[in-house]
């Protein structure tokens, strides 16, 4: 598989600087590039990590981070700046790291080997239905819901029935999931939205419970996992 980057920067020799460098590193991967965060969106073309220069024109990255975060919640997004200023804002749309100006190589070598590992790496699980055994991918599992001796296994296209419980499932696919409920369990990267007894989740509409004595665990869990996942490391 090969992975999809987009470098988005307002300043063309930054563009051309960094696509050789990534290319130096990784010369498989398929680049494209961007003058602004107009220009990525309008293209409606799904990556698999972005660059993206947080001080541009028009719409800024951070603007346009949030954009992609409200289509895709697993793309490994990487900001570019030359100010330290605005890295608590990535928090927000959950980046995966910045890089500050100019670009130390090895930070960008670190971070693209790390993100590589993430998205090529072993990410399947064998689940066993009714009839046959699947492999779905970890990422893009959203929640479980148990049922009797077997769990109802939520992913973007739709719901699997497994004959698995879920405490095995959850054994499964580490800790990035987390039980909310005796019957529920939540992957933390595809959380939309928080409300008082409910989580919104992304690509499903069904809210998903969480129980009082779970809650404060719940959200203290969800912000370690954005924050790790968005630092520098």
């Amino acid at each position: 598989m090969q992975l999809k980057v987009a470098i988005c920067d307002d300043e063309a020799c930054i563009r051309d600087t960094l696509e050789s460098k990534i290319h130096s590193i990784k010369s498989d991967y398929l680049i494209q590039k961007f003058s602004s965060g107009s220009e990525l969106l309008e293209a409606d073309e799904k990556f698999d990590i972005y660059f993206l220069d947080i001080e541009m024109p028009d719409i800024n990255g951070m603007e346009t981070a949030k954009i992609i975060r409200e289509k895709d919640s697993l793309a490994h997004i990487i900001f570019l700046t030359s100010h330290t200023e605005f890295i608590r804002s990535a928090f927000k749309v959950r980046a995966y790291r910045y890089l500050l100006k100019p670009i130390n190589p090895n930070e960008l070598a670190e971070a693209i080997y790390a993100a590589d590992k993430e998205l090529l790496g072993n990410c399947k699980i064998a689940v066993r239905t009714s009839h046959e055994t699947v492999l779905i991918d970890k990422n893009d599992i959203v929640c479980f819901e148990a049922f009797g001796d077997g769990t109802y296994i939520y992913t973007r296209s739709g719901v699997i029935t497994s004959s698995l419980a879920m405490k095995y499932l959850l054994e499964l696919v580490g800790n990035s999931f987390f039980q909310t409920h005796k019957s529920f369990a939540v992957s933390l990267q595809h959380v939309k939205n928080i409300l008082q007894n409910e989580i919104e989740m992304n690509y499903i509409s069904t809210t998903i419970p969480i129980s009082r004595r779970k809650n404060a665990q719940f959200r203290k869990a969800l912000f370690d996992f954005i924050r790790l996942n968005a630092s520098s490391m």
